[in-house]
Formats: structure tokens, C-alpha cells, sequence
């Protein structure tokens, strides 16, 4: 090198010479690199404060190897004057690099030796010696295990040289594992109890793998976690500072400026794929995977808001069914409807809630009053919260109040807009967000396009559940399990009376108790209710209801049901309508002997009363239920039997011995009936169901 020619002009007379295309930037050069099949320039050759040519492949090339492609050494970077080879982090000494790992007393334990090419070996401490092979303590002890204990943040890197540059250049405390990406244990997490953390992961597959691996251990040790990357074309912090960039430089991905966007591909052969965890088991089968958005919808007073309730209760004791089975966790809850003191406090303890577990969560202005959580403005707080105190589950009651002022809730792409973040949240943090909803005005039958507002909040959810009410009771009902089985039952739930002793007197609440399996679903229950105000609908049903009594009489009381089906047929009644109709016409369906066919009759003729301990509505207004032979007490295993506002009659049980008919088939089964059909037709063969009758 002449005395006239620095760095950076000898980078680019070597390029000139090579033929590589060079472009001219406002901050340095794009140039043609040398190091693999370079179409468009992605070299960026700069020039460093202290004269040092920085350069940086956006295709993530060795810097060793694009100065060995342009014909110079790694000493041709460094003016004479100022940083030499030896000194430079990037340069590749003919002396192996050693890192040595000590315990928070300083004392020495092991170091891992790196020679050149990127391999690496450990030595251990033997008394005053160093002896080749590992330690039993490389699986726990992090790099710089001895400064952490004084630092109040400290960054987490993939390796030692990384470290090494952040503390030399930055002057933070910085840590990595022995052994590379994938190599993070709980163990060196716990170093990190109660510290401010920073993870700076490499721009590859295995160092975002790694990354997430990072932040998972330190869910409920470090005091806050925050991952932020390198800028764009640089693959890790070493190359970050050396490129010129400082730590405000680094970017926040869920941030995204329009100058700091960038593409990411991840081949699928790099994703290692994992069975769902599902924090709500129920029977053995998921109904609420961790980690995931759900929705619990219904019009006022059916009990949704209680099921939050309950969810909450059970995972700060630890009894919920599933993953978060006898481990207690922390529940936030966030709410702009309910007293905390009238209502949500009340309701906690009628559920038997660890209320030390339950959290209220709040968002506090610059003027230190309290306001409301608003998605997505606040999403860094709430997840922060979620990581910090290792939140299992958030309730949002109601989700819609939480979303943005400025958001139009009925565009479907601008209510994405807070719901899809919500969403990677619950993922990164694997937090159940269950928000609360409503149904709207509409007189439908679908319980996901009855949820009120955009289309956004049935389609950003992987489970939703709809609750529903009438004369006969609560029904519970699964309408999407995107990650499970979509034919699991309905079931039936009541709304139990509690009294709860106060310093100020007796308040009274409520307890959500699942009673068992339901034979009918909350679309049943909203289609009755339509019938009940839809002319034609209710039209229908009634002409249905008078065909069937009038045919029967005039069968004198009974008729085989094939023989109800043809005369049906002749008037043009579907057979489907037939066998809804039948219970409100106070109908049985029974068979005299083994697959005979059944035979319709009036249960107590001109009673007034369905099947199955179901009122229907007479001249005068709804009469009494009375309850089925063999139907007292019944229940769903699993689920409890608290005394409940709702009948524990889980299907129309009128066959012989008091078996349930199937509204299909109206063959008998001994089980609950499944929305009025039995197992083995609501699960044929082929379905693979634990719900069918083999």
C-alpha cells in the first residue's frame, strides 16, 4: 500500500481490475461481490472512522472470503497507522482465539478455543492446568458469568467474538452459551434472574431459532426481554458495529420504518415441527391450544364473561385439563365493563381463584391516571407484562373496547391491524389472549358470523366458542378448533348462585358450572328463536307440529315411523323438519324389539309437555317440564355437578330401559345424544372419532 492510497481505494482498485460493476451511494459504495454469483452489486464498501475500508455482504458473505475473491489480504483493510490486523475482531490471526469461561467468582472453569476456519474445541481447568475436553459446567456457566451479577442490562449474542465486540465497543455486559446456536439451557437463563436483557440474534435460521429459544427460558426470570437485529445486510452484531452502527442502530422487528423493511425467507426444511400444546383439555380432546387467540361470544346474560371467569380460576389453581395441569400461572385481566369490587372480585371467588394469581391490567399516562389498553398502541406493554410475570392466560372483556379509536372495526384489513399482532404475541409468549365478544342484532344462526363487527375477529382466531340460552337451559358450543377435532359435543353449563361474605355485608355472584354433554347446540337454540319470530319459519314449524298429532291421531295414538316419514312426504313435510317437530308435538319416538323399527306416539296425549323433561309452549303460555325416566342426575364425566339453574337432561330419553332415541336413525344409545342425533350417526365410520359408538 502507498502512503497515498488508503483502504478503501485499494478495495475498489481491485475491483476495477476484476471487472465487478461498482455503484456510487451517498454513504460508500455497492459493489459486484467477489465471493459468490453477484448479478446485482451487494457488496457495501464504506470507509470507517478511522479509515478502515467496512465491508459488508447483503448475501451474508465471509468478509475473509470477499478479500480473498478481490486478491487482498485482511491487513489491506487497516490504514498503516492505525488498527492492525492482530487488532481487528474480523481478522483471522494465526494464533487461535481463546475465550475463557468463568464462574461469578471469577474462578477460571473452561474456554473454548477457536482456530481458524471456524473450529472450535474446549479445554477445562484442572487445578492450575488446562486439559483438553469439556466441562461438565459448559452446559450451565454463560460467558462473562463473572460481570453479570453487577450489570443491570446485559445482551445475549451467539457467540464469544460477538461479546467480545459489544463490551469493547459498547461497554455492555455481554453474554452467549458454549457450543453455538441451540445450546441455550435454562441453566444459563437463570444467570440472568431479574436483569434487563437484550437479545441480539444472528440473521440466519438457526440464530432466530436460537433467539426464540433465548427469550422462552427467560419468560419469568429476566426483568424485561427485548430482541433487536442487526441492520439489514449485516448477519451479526460484530458485523453490525464493524459496518459503522451503533446500538440505537439496531432494529426492533416489530417495528417497520420504511427504510428499515426487509424480506426473510425460511425454508421448511429449517422449521422443526411440533405437536399443538393444548392448555385446555377436555376428555382428552383440545379445545384451547396454548399460545393461541380464542373467542367466547353470546348476547348479554348467557355467561361468556363468566367462562373467562372460570378459565382464569382454574389456571391460578392449576386444575384446568391440559399443559397448565397442576402448575398455577398468572391470569391478567383487562376489562372497561365490570366492577373489580362489585363484580369480577365476587365472581373470582365464587370460582375458588388464587386471587393473588389474578392480575389487573391497566395502562398508566404520563399524568399517572389510569386508561385503557389500546391494540395495537400497546401491544410492547402487554407483552412485556405477559414475559415479566409469566402470564398463562389474558382475558379481554370486551375485545372490541381495546381496539384502536382510530381503527374502523368494520373493515376487516384495518381490525387486522390489532388483532394479527395480538396474535404473534400469544405465539411468542405461548399466552391464551381469550377475548370476550358479542353477537350482533342480526336474527342468524351461525355463531362466528354473528360476532359483532368485522369478519376479522371469527377469522384471526383459532378457537371460538359460542354460549346461548333459553327456557331449557345453557348451551356451550365449540363452532371453530382450528388446531383441533371439530366435531367435539356441546355442552351444557348453569349459572350457580353464590353468596360471598364481605367486611361490608353479603355480596352475591354467580359460578359458571359445566353440567355435561348437550344433545342440542347453540345453533339449535338460535334457530328456535328465529322460528319463534320469523312468520315462516314458525309457520312451518306449527303446521309440522299440528300434521303430526292430527296423523297420529287418527292412527289412534301411534304409527311405525316409516309409515309417518311416506305420509309426510305426501304433503311435502322434509323428513329433517319431521323429527325437529317431533318433541314439540309431545312425541316419542320406541322400538318393541332388537333393530325393529321404531314407532312414533304421543308420550301423555294432549299433555302439553315434550320429551325428554322439555316444556312447550301450550294455549296458554310455556308449561312446566317434568323430568324422563332414567334421566335424574345425569352428567358428563369430566365435567362437574354443581346444582345449576339449567336441567341435567342431556337428550330426549324415551327408548327402552330409558335410552335416548337418535333423531336420525331413531335408534336408541345409551349415550347422550350429540345435537340430537346418536354417535354413530353424528360420527360415522371413517371419522375417527373418540365421540362414536363403535
Amino acid at each position: 500500500m502507498t502512503d497515498q492510497e488508503v483502504p478503501i481505494d485499494i478495495v475498489l482498485r481491485k475491483a476495477e481490475t476484476l471487472g465487478l460493476r461498482i455503484q456510487r451511494r451517498s454513504d460508500g459504495y455497492q459493489v459486484q461481490c467477489p465471493a459468490h454469483d453477484d448479478r446485482t452489486p451487494s457488496l457495501g464498501v464504506s470507509e470507517g472512522d478511522d479509515g478502515r475500508a467496512l465491508l459488508v455482504c447483503r448475501a451474508h458473505c465471509d468478509t475473509e472470503d470477499v478479500v480473498a475473491g478481490l486478491g487482498l489480504t485482511m491487513a489491506d483493510l487497516f490504514p498503516d497507522n492505525n488498527h492492525s490486523p492482530a487488532t481487528s475482531s474480523r481478522s483471522s490471526p494465526a494464533a487461535p482465539a481463546e475465550y475463557v469461561y468463568r464462574r461469578p467468582d471469577g474462578s477460571e472453569s473452561f474456554k473454548v478455543v477457536r482456530r481458524r476456519g471456524k473450529r472450535f474445541h474446549q479445554q477445562r481447568k484442572v487445578g492450575e492446568h488446562w486439559e483438553s475436553g469439556g466441562s461438565p459446567e459448559a452446559t450451565s456457566l454463560p460467558y462473562n458469568a463473572d460481570k453479570i451479577a453487577d450489570a443491570e442490562r446485559v445482551m445475549v449474542v451467539e457467540g464469544e467474538r460477538d461479546a467480545d465486540t459489544v463490551e469493547r465497543v459498547w461497554g455492555d455486559v455481554a453474554t452467549c452459551n458454549a457450543g453455538g446456536a441451540g445450546k441455550w439451557k435454562t441453566a444459563h437463563a437463570e444467570h440472568l434472574r431479574g436483569k434487563d436483557v437484550v437479545v441480539i440474534p444472528d440473521q440466519d435460521a438457526p440464530g432466530r431459532k436460537h433467539s426464540d429459544q433465548v427469550v422462552r427460558s427467560l419468560r419469568g426470570v429476566a426483568r424485561s426481554v427485548r430482541v433487536l437485529h442487526p441492520v439489514q445486510g449485516c448477519k451479526d452484531v460484530t458485523d453490525h458495529v464493524e459496518a459503522g452502527y451503533g446500538f440505537d442502530d439496531l432494529r426492533d422487528e416489530n417495528e417497520s420504518p420504511a427504510t428499515g423493511r426487509r424480506s426473510r425467507i425460511t425454508w421448511a426444511s429449517e422449521i422443526e415441527p411440533e405437536p399443538v400444546t393444548w392448555a385446555w383439555l377436555d376428555e382428552g380432546q383440545g379445545r384451547i391450544a396454548a399460545g393461541t387467540q380464542v373467542i367466547a361470544a353470546g348476547r348479554e346474560g348467557t355467561g361468556k364473561s363468566s367462562f373467562g371467569i372460570t378459565m382464569g380460576a382454574k389456571i391460578s389453581r392449576g386444575t384446568l385439563p391440559g399443559n397448565l395441569h397442576g402448575t398455577p400461572r398468572r391470569v391478567l385481566y383487562v376489562t372497561v365493563e365490570d366492577s373489580w369490587a362489585h363484580t369480577l372480585v365476587p365472581r373470582l371467588i365464587a370460582a375458588e381463584a388464587d386471587l393473588s394469581l389474578i392480575g389487573r391490567f391497566d395502562v398508566v399516562t404520563e399524568e399517572e391516571a389510569d386508561g385503557a389498553l389500546s391494540l395495537p398502541h400497546d401491544n410492547d406493554l402487554l407483552e412485556a407484562e405477559i414475559i415479566a410475570n409469566d402470564v398463562a392466560l389474558v382475558v379481554v372483556d370486551p375485545l372490541m373496547s381495546v381496539i384502536g379509536l382510530k381503527i374502523d372495526t368494520h373493515k376487516e384489513r384495518e381490525v387486522r391491524s390489532a388483532l394479527d399482532p395480538l396474535s404473534r404475541i400469544a405465539d411468542r409468549t405461548g399466552a391464551v389472549v381469550l377475548g370476550i365478544a358479542h353477537f350482533n342484532k342480526s336474527s342468524g344462526t351461525d355463531v362466528s358470523n354473528m360476532i359483532t363487527a368485522s369478519g376479522a375477529f371469527k377469522n384471526v382466531a383459532r378457537a371460538i366458542f359460542g354460549f346461548a340460552r333459553d327456557d331449557e337451559g345453557r348451551v356451550m358450543t365449540q363452532t371453530k378448533n382450528s388446531l383441533g377435532r371439530d366435531d367435539l359435543p356441546s355442552l351444557s353449563y348453569a349459572l350457580t348462585p353464590i353468596e360471598i361474605p364481605t367486611r361490608k355485608g353479603t355480596a352475591t355472584s354467580v359460578r359458571f358450572d359445566f353440567t355435561g354433554a348437550s344433545a342440542r347446540s347453540v345453533g339449535d337454540i338460535l334457530r328456535e328463536a328465529k322460528a319463534d319470530t320469523d312468520p315462516d319459519e314458525s309457520a312451518e314449524r306449527d303446521f309440522t307440529v299440528k300434521w303430526i298429532r292430527d296423523y297420529l291421531l287418527d292412527q289412534g295414538g301411534s304409527a311405525p315411523f316409516s309409515d309417518v316419514v311416506s305420509a309426510a312426504r305426501n304433503v311435502d313435510i322434509p323428513e329433517r323438519t319431521l323429527k325437529r317437530a317431533r318433541l314439540r308435538a309431545g312425541v316419542t319416538s320406541k322400538r318393541t324389539g332388537f333393530q325393529r323399527g321404531a314407532t312414533w306416539a304421543f308420550d301423555e296425549p294432549h299433555s302439553g309437555h315434550r320429551a325428554g323433561g322439555v316444556p312447550v309452549r301450550g294455549p296458554d303460555g310455556p308449561n312446566e317440564p317434568h323430568e324422563s325416566p332414567g334421566t335424574a342426575g345425569q352428567g358428563h364425566s369430566g365435567h362437574s355437578g354443581h346444582p345449576s339453574d339449567a336441567p341435567r337432561v342431556t337428550g330426549p330419553v324415551d327408548g327402552p330401559d330409558g335410552a335416548a332415541v337418535c333423531n336420525h336413525c331413531d335408534r336408541s344409545s345409551p349415550y347422550p345424544l350429540i345435537n340430537g342425533w346418536c354417535r354413530s350417526c353424528a360420527y360415522p365410520s371413517g371419522t375417527d372419532s373418540p365421540y362414536r359408538e363403535d
